[in-house]
């Protein structure tokens, strides 16, 4: 008898210690500057874990807490199962590879990647040549919340394709959470919808693979057609500001901005500010006042060559709709006036919310023309067929498959340019072009 309890309570400490392993469901790498990097990351508790960084060549281990985002176990969000924090590497060199490993304290489970600092090339020898990859709108299946009769999302694969594209960054231009009907109305379900699509098998090599830059999307920000009177909309940058490591946010709308050598991103929220039901037609906005200056006097001081504004909605394409910059037509020509009046050279956009991939031209007397990259869907739904009028549409450009977008800086330094390609599923090339710097800083 005493030999059977000894064999149950050695059966019951293990159930408790397995019970008590430290998960690690996810890990996201955040912006990366030369000196500084972050990282995000879900797991099942508060603690018990560490992160341990060497650069490439030096034995030395450097250790950094993590910071989580709630302070306890008990004030996870709902019934959720999810711990979440954020780790601050500091002490980095320029042009330096990294390893990292996120660890549990008993070593049972560990994650472990990479990533590589920016090099620090001004004034030192001409910009390296690079590549930013944009992906478009996102969806995870989930046949529970899915709406009934509609095409759902697929070819995941193409997230491995991401990954194998050795970009510096991947922006996020459609969002990377599509959130659902029973997601809109309560702050559980912004995180569980939030948490899901971190958690997704496929998603975990290019979420670890790359910096990763979110941007405020329609689809993540709250119900269809919301706007700066969204109900939630605390609720919503919360979410926006706990899940994403981007370099810093805005208090009122969630502009950030990053460096890759000679090009400068400003990422932007087309969601937070918008007011098109304004019943004046010269106040619509999609910006609005503060963010607008923002972007004037950011772009006005930047030295950098390239200069890439990133937002969810196309800006150069013409048509009058919702999900266009030209809704707000009164915002949209004042920024344009802004460009022509102060000589604002090497600018052109990202943007990612359609439902196919195209690239704009906008044409712009005495002045050089406005390059818009839109990226189509990942692995979303797709559209039959590009029906907007969009005249400014370079020819050929619509891309009606699931792609992804990558934008590569090269050349001399005299003679830069950016090259566009959208790439397939299967990591074929579905369009590509290319403009160069000299092309978008002529003024006549």
């Amino acid at each position: 008898m005493k030999k059977f309890l000894f064999i149950f309570s050695l059966f019951l400490v293990s159930l408790c210690g397995f019970a008590q392993n430290n998960i690690i469901y996810s890990v996201m790498l955040g912006s990366v500057d030369m000196r500084e990097a972050n990282l995000w990351l879900l797991t099942n508790r508060h603690d018990k874990f560490v992160c341990r960084v060497t650069a490439e060549g030096d034995n030395r281990i450097m250790e950094f807490p993590i910071t989580w985002e709630l302070n306890s176990n008990q004030e996870k969000v709902g019934n959720s199962q999810y711990a979440m924090g954020k780790v601050f590497i500091s002490g980095l060199t320029p042009s330096t590879k990294y390893s990292y490993k996120i660890i549990a304290v008993s070593e049972i489970n560990v994650f472990e990647s990479t990533f590589t600092t920016p090099p620090d090339f001004y004034t030192r020898f001409p910009a390296p040549d690079f590549t930013i990859a944009v992906a478009g709108t996102v969806h995870n299946n989930e046949s529970l919340y899915d709406e009934a009769f509609r095409i759902p999302g697929g070819e995941d694969e193409i997230f491995d394709k991401i990954a194998e594209s050795k970009s510096s960054a991947l922006i996020w231009a459609g969002g990377l959470e599509s959130l659902r009907v029973a997601d809109w109305g309560s702050r559980s379900g912004f995180f569980e919808r939030f948490s899901y699509a971190r958690t997704r098998p496929y998603m975990k090599k290019v979420l670890a693979s790359q910096s990763n830059i979110g941007v405020m999307s329609a689809v993540s920000y709250g119900e269809p057609n919301s706007d700066k009177t969204l109900w939630n909309k605390k609720d919503s940058h919360y979410m926006f500001t706990t899940f994403w490591a981007n370099p810093t946010t805005a208090d009122n709308f969630m502009f950030t901005t990053f460096r890759y050598a000679d090009a400068r991103f400003f990422i932007l929220d087309d969601c937070s500010e918008k007011d098109l039901l304004e019943p004046v037609l010269s106040k619509k906005q999609i910006l609005g006042r503060t963010q607008l200056n923002q972007l004037c006097q950011a772009l006005q001081a930047s030295t950098d060559k390239f200069k890439v504004v990133v937002m969810n909605m196309p800006f150069a394409n013409p048509v009058n709709t919702p999900e266009n910059y030209a809704s707000a037509e009164n915002e949209r020509r004042e920024f344009l006036n802004f460009l022509n009046t102060k000589k604002i050279k090497g600018v052109f956009f990202v943007s990612g919310n359609k439902q196919y991939g195209e690239v704009s031209r906008l044409v712009r007397p005495g002045a050089y023309a406005i390059f818009d990259v839109t990226a189509g869907p990942v692995n979303a739904r797709l559209a039959d067929s590009a029906k907007e009028m969009n005249f400014f549409r370079v020819p050929g450009s619509v891309v009606l498959k699931r792609s992804f977008v990558t934008l590569s800086f090269t050349g001399p330094e005299d003679n830069r340019k950016v090259s566009v390609k959208y790439i397939g599923s299967k990591g074929e090339s579905l369009f590509e072009t290319s403009f160069s710097y000299a092309d978008i800083s002529s003024f006549n």
